[in-house]
């Protein structure tokens, strides 16, 4: 059977309402490898266009993330949640412009384009992920069609010969802090004011350039 027969076939498939959720999503999985494999090589080439940024647990509230930045907007976020240190679950946003992208390319619905993306997600980019960041057991386990595509955040670097107190004076004036909790968090040798300023820095980027 060619691509374009399987593409049929599947969306005879995906057209068929009177079956449950996970019966079709079975039926996806076993009759349709050339589509899926298919997208699958898609999905790759995608990210391949994209920049990815990675935030560490100190960054995130003790959670991991990872933003992927296409043609100057956010496509996919991907945030790993932690409770006390252990994985809780992740979650995966996705742009609509890639959600159509699929739908269109492949002519299929939509429910299967985030089907795909979820299923390709877990089982390629999450491995890459835990190898970069050293962990191991994580998945995704929900995912949502973002409800607007903000531009990308760049990474703030670190100014040259930036002094410590110019760093605190940007986070009092742009955050709740005091600067008795300033002095409290330096007090405590595993704390990095520069990460903490890098981390203000992007959360004031973020608000000037998409406004949120």
């Amino acid at each position: 059977m060619n691509l374009q027969e399987e593409l049929n076939r599947m969306h005879e498939m995906i057209s068929t309402y009177s079956i449950s959720e996970q019966e079709r999503k079975q039926r996806f999985v076993r009759g349709s490898d050339n589509l899926k494999n298919s997208i699958i090589l898609y999905l790759n080439m995608y990210v391949d266009k994209t920049d990815r940024t990675i935030i560490a647990k100190k960054n995130n509230y003790g959670n991991l993330k990872e933003e992927w930045c296409y043609d100057g907007k956010e496509t996919m976020t991907a945030v790993y949640y932690f409770d006390n240190g252990v994985f809780d679950k992740g979650v995966l946003s996705i742009s609509k412009e890639l959600i159509s992208e699929l739908q269109n390319t492949f002519s299929i619905r939509q429910a299967y384009a985030i089907y795909m993306i979820e299923e390709w997600y877990d089982e390629v980019m999450v491995p890459k992920f835990e190898d970069i960041v050293g962990e191991s057991g994580l998945s995704m386990d929900e995912v949502y069609i973002k409800s607007s595509t903000d531009s990308c955040v760049p990474v703030p670097t670190l100014p040259e010969n930036i002094t410590d107190e110019e760093m605190m004076k940007f986070i009092l004036d742009n955050t709740a802090y005091r600067e008795s909790d300033l002095q409290d968090k330096m007090s405590d040798p595993d704390f990095d004011l520069s990460d903490l300023y890098l981390d203000i820095v992007r959360i004031v980027d973020r608000k000037r350039i998409t406004g949120s």
